[in-house]
């Protein structure tokens, strides 16, 4: 769990059969970014980072570390 400069609240979560990143938006909503790689689903997400250019730092139990940038992509 980490918070970006604009306040927003990011945390792992498993969402289905799949494992996510997701994102408390200022406006109340969440907003969900599956893990990239589709090759090993069954990897959780260990820690996040945010960084001062508001890229989330991913940290995985099976790949290592995954950067997803402010435009949401990895």
């Amino acid at each position: 769990m980490a918070f970006d400069s604009l306040g927003q609240l990011w945390v792992g979560v498993k969402r289905f059969k799949n494992n996510a990143v997701a994102v408390l938006t200022k406006n109340g909503t969440w907003k969900v970014y599956p893990l990239a790689d589709f090759k090993s689903p069954n990897g959780q997400v260990e820690s996040l980072v945010i960084d001062r250019d508001n890229r989330v730092w991913v940290g995985r139990s099976d790949l290592g570390l995954e950067l997803l940038t402010p435009q949401g992509t990895w």
